[in-house]
């Protein structure tokens, strides 16, 4: 209390020019205070010289009045309107800084005799009033009745991140990153539960007031100053038809007034270790040989399968296995036994693993560059901002550069009219690699077999043309050697494309009187793509594609290639632009009892989106001369070697697409008293995505909410809270889905039999009923405050209820289609969140934080068609989510295993529970176990963050569980396995073992009952828990004290160290993480510097 009035009483005596030569404040002797700030006065008979300096806050604004003792004295000087300081001190003094809702600092003084302060708020000031966007304007979170998740500049500067997805996992309640969902959700992050079943799920994007398509790519992390998550009906039911996700709405720094030129740079460094490719549950080379022995002695049809036989046809084509190949030969009598022996030994010491990584695989490293300039006058500020990112991946080829160029400026016009304008504009390069990673070389690729020879030549590989037949073909006249080979693919792939992004936006505002603005605003998106995959000679696609078109004489020679030789070249260009315009009236007013305050906005917003699509191939292309040859793509051709007629591909894509939205909406909230707050909003969408009828078109979203401030209550004493606060809101949002139209729509195809007819297909009905996805949410919260703040947190409950969702209908044949999407599912989510945090030890030097947030949501589906129930056992033999009432949306089945019989055959159990066994089958759907969700519905965090000084260590470890995951096995043998897991050495193999494991025999194709062997691979017996625990973040920072950094000509210098990935806790038999499953995700390491000049 001393300490706040003294700068109460520093700031008076410099606002009013008042000189004193001396002043009594608080057990201070001899406190000078004087206008004249170059004054100072000597503490001790040791030398002293002239010291000097600015002290700024932590946005770098000037601190005026700032008190400034010599450490052990009574003597001192105060900052002027500048910030700045001058005293006598000698060496080896320290200095005090001390103001009003910032940390005391203490400075050592050395030879220096300049310097720069940085001082931070306390805890205090940073409890003060939170300021959240909702895209349409800035409100008080202490008068916000909704249901805001703010992550501010403080969290988001300590992760070290290359995009934002990674800057908000695990810091917001109810938000979580669900890998799981990405086929309909982009960016793959989830709001408090899924809302639809077949329209996108990714919430809505929000840049600097307006919605962005496409997710995060062209924002520049470091340039986000804070990012809120509107998460009910009141906080995002602003946003209409596109609110019933949830919105994420950023907002980027803009500079502050009066503020003095600031350079940032920083520069981040990231290596991902590199794939281990051994640490998966395939076997080792050798047991793949037994296996391929094993199974080599299980056919039962002709063994001179798959060796040359001297011409060429479909079964003695494709390279087959060297084990494989060997034993052929070995029973043809190529070979003698010793010989085969001698082959087969060589290739059990082979490991395709050690080769495959050795020439494909890498560490993945992250380069960032960073540029940032900040400053304002009293009618201006602006921040500008130059990222460039360098991405080398995992596989060998694969890059990706990537420049933004931002820039965030205001100016008052005048004291009423004020001018705002950004802009980004992204430039990204991406360069493809080898298309077949680590897990697709294990599933697809022999384990015992070469890549390359000892001189590095290319050998051919299977799933390509053997040699002997390629050679032939060479012969008979075919064009191209047609062997295969990964590390002639890596060496020849030209696989690269090109974005450019472009944001616009700008607006102006002007006062009409106190209290009352109107904004007018605008945004321009404009994106082009361009891609280029040039398949040259040496390309097995260009090669396979040029030799299978042949046309051959009655002798096998070729007579005609309609397909030319040379490169293939295959293109894609989109192009979108995206225009939004904005008028809105704003109406804030604080009444001059100063108990009643009132915020409405009113607004009126028509938006356009067009987007074009067009993809082409070239044959015969050259790439020097750019000259092509298309051939006849209207000719059905014979392929001599597979029979039958085909059509060479035209390679060909056009889509356009135009959506047009038009929007009227309304938000005001009333105050009473700092204590009781209602709110209420309204929007009105009308687009063209919606059918003809009028009823389906304007479909109003509304939200309803109200606040108690209890804590405010003149009955409400208590010395344990200090805040206590109750809200609710009820309302609806939207959601659309843009791949269906109430439109006929129909694609175009080609009937490759003999008349080459065209023809449409029907894919699209026309559907005037055609409505939005409502959302209604009802939400309940708690925000309290306890001990002195010491204690703080937020418990909220949500129902959230979809109805007319788009989902499957069947219908009857006589419409000419099976089945069409119509808004006919309902679904709910039920949960809650818990956000609490723990200021446990808050001293001078020592600091240690620590935040747990907990999130449960349940997910059902209460109403779908159901009137084919054979599509769930459908669904289930091809692992695919079944939409079933009573279940999660993204529920999936399993057949009940029954474990292994007397002859090693898998068996289940029927609808009866009833064990059926070789021979069987299973058809009815009872027989299958609901697995429950594939999506976690329990996720949770706990940041610890512990500071002595300087140094500060942050450790992030995060929480997912209350889902299931199949981790599959094929023992199918129709289907031959490239490679085998090690369990197959625990298989079946004599009476009795079925007692001890469950891999069962091996089988051949020909053998009956295997149609079982498909249900093994999705049954229960390879199903588990997917909780995990992560520690998913360290991050070690160090800020060096302010007299170092100011020897390098810097205000801040600061350097962070960073591990992502750390360590997975697995709760599930087989020990692997249920992301990756084959092959674990290696840890990253990543080093910051951060200097300010």
């Amino acid at each position: 209390m001393k300490n706040k009035l003294n700068q109460v009483l520093l700031k008076f005596v410099i606002m009013f020019g008042l000189c004193f030569t001396s002043l009594q404040i608080y057990g201070y002797d001899d406190f000078v205070v004087s206008n004249h700030f170059n004054e100072s006065y000597k503490t001790d008979d040791s030398p002293q010289q002239q010291i000097e300096g600015t002290v700024y806050d932590d946005k770098g604004n000037p601190l005026i009045g700032v008190t400034i003792i010599i450490k052990g004295t009574q003597k001192g000087v105060s900052t002027d309107f500048d910030g700045k300081f001058k005293m006598n001190a000698s060496q080896g003094d320290t200095l005090v800084f001390s103001y009003l809702g910032f940390a005391s600092k203490e400075l050592l003084l050395g030879t220096d005799t300049n310097y720069t302060i940085t001082m931070i708020p306390s805890v205090e000031q940073l409890e003060g009033v939170e300021i959240v966007s909702t895209g349409y304007q800035k409100i008080s979170k202490e008068r916000a009745t909704g249901s805001f998740a703010v992550i501010d500049s403080k969290v988001l500067d300590r992760k070290i991140e290359q995009n934002i997805i990674s800057k908000i996992a695990g810091e917001a309640p109810g938000v979580q990153f669900d890998p799981f969902i990405q086929e309909k959700n982009s960016i793959g992050l989830v709001i408090r539960g899924r809302s639809s079943i077949n329209a996108t799920t990714e919430p809505l994007v929000v840049v600097d007031g307006f919605a962005i398509p496409g997710g995060f790519s062209t924002i520049n992390p470091n340039d986000v100053e804070t990012i809120s998550i509107l998460k009910d009906a009141a906080a995002s039911s602003i946003w209409g038809i596109r609110a019933a996700n949830g919105v994420i709405v950023i907002t980027t720094k803009s500079g502050s007034r009066n503020k003095k030129l600031d350079i940032s740079v920083s520069v981040n460094t990231a290596v991902t270790l590199k794939q281990d490719i051994f640490d998966s549950p395939f076997a080792d080379p050798s047991t793949q040989v037994d296996y391929q022995i094993e199974l080599f002695k299980f056919e039962q049809f002709s063994q001179q399968r798959d060796l040359f036989s001297g011409s060429l046809n479909e079964f003695s084509l494709f390279q087959t296995n060297s084990v494989r190949e060997t034993l052929l030969r070995l029973n043809r009598g190529d070979i003698d036994i010793a010989t085969a022996d001698a082959r087969i030994n060589a290739l059990r010491n082979n490991d395709g693993r050690e080769e495959y990584s050795r020439l494909f695989l890498r560490q993945q490293l992250w380069n960032q560059y960073n540029l940032g300039i900040s400053s304002g006058g009293d009618k201006y500020n602006f921040n500008s901002s130059l990222v460039y990112n360098l991405n080398k991946g995992p596989i060998v080829n694969d890059r990706t550069d990537q420049f933004i160029l931002n820039l965030n400026a205001s100016y008052n016009l005048t004291d009423k009219l004020k001018l705002r304008f950004i802009s980004n504009i992204t430039q990204t390069k991406n360069e493809d690699g080898l298309g077949t990673g680590a897990v697709g070389y294990l599933n697809n690729y022999p384990l015992f077999e070469r890549i390359v020879d000892d001189n590095g030549n290319y050998l051919p590989m299977f799933n390509g043309v053997n040699i002997e037949s390629s050679e032939l073909a060479q012969q008979n006249g075919y064009p191209y050697p047609w062997t295969l080979n990964l590390k002639q693919e890596s060496d020849n792939v030209d696989d690269t494309s090109t974005s450019t992004d472009l944001r616009l936006q700008t607006g102006i505002n002007y006062e009409i009187t106190k209290g009352l603005t109107v904004d007018l605003s605008y945004q321009y998106l404009y994106n082009a793509f361009f891609g280029r995959d040039l398949f040259n000679e040496n390309r097995f696609f260009t090669r396979n594609t040029v030799n299978r078109f042949a046309q051959l004489d009655e002798n096998g020679q070729v007579v005609d290639l309609p397909v030319p030789v040379g490169s293939i070249l295959n293109t894609s260009t989109r192009s979108s632009t995206d225009n939004t315009f904005r008028a809105q009236i704003n109406y804030s007013i604080d009444f001059k009892d100063r108990l009643h305050n009132i915020d409405a906005i009113a607004g009126y917003e028509v938006r356009k989106q067009i987007s074009e699509f067009n993809r082409d191939r070239k044959y015969g292309y050259d790439d020097q001369s750019l000259i092509f040859t298309q051939p006849n793509l209207n000719t059905l051709y014979e392929d001599a070697i597979f029979g039958g007629q085909r059509l060479i591909n035209d390679g060909e894509t056009i889509i356009f697409n135009e959506n047009r939205f038009l929007s009227y909406y309304a938000n005001a909230a009333y105050n009473y008293d700092n204590r009781y707050t209602v709110s209420a909003s309204v929007r009105l969408d009308d687009t063209n995505l919606f059918g003809a009828s009028e009823e389906f078109r304007n479909t109003p979203l509304f939200s309803a909410g109200f606040k108690w401030n209890i804590t405010n209550e003149p009955f409400f004493k208590s010395k344990f809270f200090d805040n206590l606060n109750l809200r609710g809101t009820y309302g609806a949002g939207g959601n659309v889905d843009r791949n269906t139209s109430p439109f006929l729509v129909a694609r175009q195809g080609r009937d490759a039999g003999s008349f080459l007819n065209n023809y449409l297909t029907i894919s699209n009905p026309p559907n005037p009923t055609l409505r939005l996805e409502k959302t209604k949410i009802l939400n309940l919260g708690l925000d309290y405050s306890m001990a002195n703040n010491r204690i703080y947190g937020s418990i909220e409950f949500y129902d959230r209820r979809s109805e007319d969702l788009l989902a499957r209908r069947n219908l009857s044949p006589t419409y000419g289609l099976s089945s069409s999407f119509l808004n006919v599912a309902e679904l709910y989510n039920r949960g809650f969140d818990i956000d609490l945090g723990l200021r446990i030890i808050q001293s001078k030097d020592f600091n240690y934080d620590m935040r747990i947030l907990y999130s449960q949501n349940e997910n059902k589906v209460t109403s779908i068609d159901e009137s084919n129930p054979g599509e769930i056992f459908l669904w289930t033999q091809y692992d695919a989510n079944a939409f079933v009432i009573g279940e999660p949306v993204d529920a999936f089945f399993s057949f009940r295993y029954a474990g292994l019989d007397s002859n090693g055959n898998p068996s289940f159990f029927n609808e009866n529970n009833e064990i059926i066994e070789v021979g069987g089958d299973i058809g009815a759907i009872e027989a299958l176990k609901s697995e429950g969700s594939r999506s976690p519905n329990r996720t949770g965090s706990v940041v610890n963050t512990i500071s002595y000084k300087n140094l500060s260590l942050r450790v992030l470890t995060t929480y997912s569980g209350g889902n299931r995951f199949r981790f599959e096995r094929n023992y199918d043998p129709r289907f031959f396995r490239t490679n085998v897991w090690s369990d197959w050495t625990s298989r079946w193999q004599q009476p009795g073992d079925e007692l001890l494991t469950d891999v069962p025999r091996l089988t051949s194709p020909n053998e009956t009952g295997t149609p079982l062997y498909l249900y093994l691979d999705e049954s229960d017996r390879n199903t588990d828990d997917a909780t995990t625990i992560r520690l998913a973040q360290v991050n070690l920072s160090y800020r060096f004290p302010d007299y170092l950094a100011n020897k390098l000509a810097m205000r801040n210098l600061s350097v962070s160290i960073q591990g992502d990935n750390l360590k997975v806790w697995n709760f599930n038999k087989w020990d692997v993480d249920p992301i990756s499953r084959t092959i674990p995700i290696p840890p990253t390491f990543t080093l910051n510097v951060t200097a300010n000049f």
